[in-house]
Order: structure tokens, then sequence, then C-alpha cells
């Protein structure tokens, strides 16, 4: 079973549609997975969830297990000046573990309390996947084969994290920021948590992931300490790729970085990262309908870059 989960604050919620949009018209065995959504709320701001679990529910349309789950963000001392990812970002980063946690425990409980004996091989067989919303599943995604190549990776039952590894194209940046020590535990394999796999990873100690992103080794949050913290194992790229990969045929594009076809066009940006924009203004068009006016013209005038890029 794959139990698949992600984030979605007001700002991006509407592009969260998109991804879903994607998921539920790509999946091609739908069966084996259960998906949970977090939204994070801030305080004096629930109004949009409401409207939000409808829309999902129109997109999803029953073909999936599908929850959607409050969760109000928490706020935390730690200052990350001049890393790669924002301060304001850190309580959204904690909370991707601290929901695995959740469900790991909710699954426990249930299991526990039908047949205890059961609870090691029911746990063996769930891979634990979270994504990110800025990415687009494709036409070549399968669920079944994903399922497969995630079974063969993990035939041993090891504990570990899978994913698609990006060590190849950063070891330059990742070398600048990180000490040599990270660098050394790395062993030639960065997972972008874009598309992470965790594979019977026990419940994770948040007081110690805090600790870690106080540290120095932090510059990409939790991404950087479940990469230190974990055996890793490579899926192929197509599940996970990122402009930088220069992939054909993916299963799922990742439009990670600040080029994103979904918000205002950053400045001095005008790289291979628009290749795939066309691909997620078609999601667009197919549900404009429960998107509001500024987000489909946004959408819109980010697909007219893209084409500008591409030489029409």
């Amino acid at each position: 079973m794959l139990k698949m989960w992600y984030e979605v604050n007001e700002a991006w919620s509407e592009a969260s549609l998109v991804w879903l949009s994607s998921l539920v018209m790509n999946c091609k065995v739908s069966e084996v997975i259960e998906l949970v959504g977090w939204c994070e709320v801030e305080a004096g701001r629930e109004g949009w969830v409401e409207g939000y679990i409808c829309k999902c529910a129109e997109i999803i349309g029953g073909r999936f297990k599908f929850e959607v789950r409050v969760y109000e963000g928490k706020e935390y001392d730690i200052e990350l000046g001049g890393r790669c990812i924002p301060s304001e970002s850190v309580g959204i980063a904690i909370s991707r573990i601290e929901h695995y946690n959740e469900m790991l425990c909710e699954e426990e409980r249930e299991i526990i309390s039908s047949r205890h004996e059961i609870l090691s091989s029911y746990r063996d067989k769930d891979y634990y996947i979270h994504c990110d919303i800025d990415c687009i599943f494709t036409e070549w995604f399968d669920a079944g084969v994903l399922l497969g190549e995630l079974e063969e990776l993990t035939e041993d039952n090891g504990r570990c994290i899978v994913g698609v590894s990006e060590y190849e194209e950063i070891e330059s940046v990742l070398a600048e920021t990180h000490s040599e020590e990270f660098m050394s535990k790395l062993q030639g394999v960065y997972l972008n948590c874009g598309f992470i796999c965790f594979h019977r990873i026990k419940r994770i100690d948040i007081d110690k992931l805090i600790e870690f992103l106080k540290g120095g080794d932090s510059y990409c949050l939790e991404q950087d300490y479940v990469n230190n913290e974990y055996e890793k194992r490579e899926l192929s790229v197509n599940w996970n790729m990122t402009f930088r990969s220069g992939v054909h045929l993916p299963y799922m594009v990742h439009y990670y970085g600040e080029n994103k076809p979904f918000l205002g066009k950053p400045e001095g940006v005008y790289d291979s990262s628009y290749e795939y924009f066309g691909i997620w203004f078609r999601y667009v068009e197919g549900i404009k309908w429960i998107l509001s006016k500024e987000f489909y013209s946004r959408c819109l005038s980010r697909y007219r870059d893209y084409l500008v890029w591409e030489g029409r």
C-alpha cells in the first residue's frame, strides 16, 4: 500500500488542486494509494479550508481513499538566515515529519487493537510517501509500477528512505553549504524530498530534528536531516524529475526552485526550468472552472513565458 501525504497552506491551495487533478487523471492503480492532505491553518484564517475540501472532493470523485486534515502550525525559535529555505518555512518542514509520526501512530493503534501479532508484517508492506505540491504527475505515472520498484528496492525489509538522488547535479553546491562530516555520511547519494518514501522507519524524534535544524547542516531543513540520519536507496530519476535532470518521459515533474508555473516570474530567471510549464497549464485548463480568475491568469501569464522561452 502507498500511503501518500502532502501539506497545503492557503496561498498554495489552488496549486495543490492542479497537483491533485494530475494524480487523479494519471494514477493507473488508484486502489493502491491512500491519500491524506494536511491543511496548514493560521489562527483567524480558517475560512478557506471548507471550500478547499469541497473542491478536492469534486476532483477526487471517489477514486481514492482520501482525507483532508486540519493542522494548526506551530512557531519555532530557529534562525535560518541565509539558508536555502526561509525561516517561515521551518514550521512546515517540521510538520511534515510530525504528520508522518501521526499517521504511523494511528496505524499502530489500529492494528494493535485488533491483531497485535500481525503489526510487523502489516507495516512491512506499507510505503509512506511525502509529495510536494509544486509537482505534476504525467501520463506515464503508474502507481503499480512505483509499488513494484519500491518492493524490489526494499525486499530485504531494511529500514530506509527511498527517493531520487540529485547528488550528481548539486554536489558542488552541497559541498559549499555543508560540513565535511555531512558530505561523508551521504556516500554519494542525496535524495530530494519532493517525492520521498519512508520504509519501516520508526517514529522520528522531533526534538532531535529541531536540534539538527539549529545547526549549520540544515540548509534544506528536514531534507538534510533525513538524508543524514537514514539509509538511502535510489528510485529511477523519472519519479522526481527536476529541471536539472534532463529526463525524457518523466512520471512526475518537480518545479523546485524559484521559477514555478503558478507563481510570479522571478527576476533573472530564463532557463530550462521552463521546460515543463506547458504540462502544468494543461492541467490548469482541465479544472479552471474551480480555480479563481487571479490564479488562472497568473498561470496563463507563466505559460506565455514558457512559449517565449520555447521560441513560439
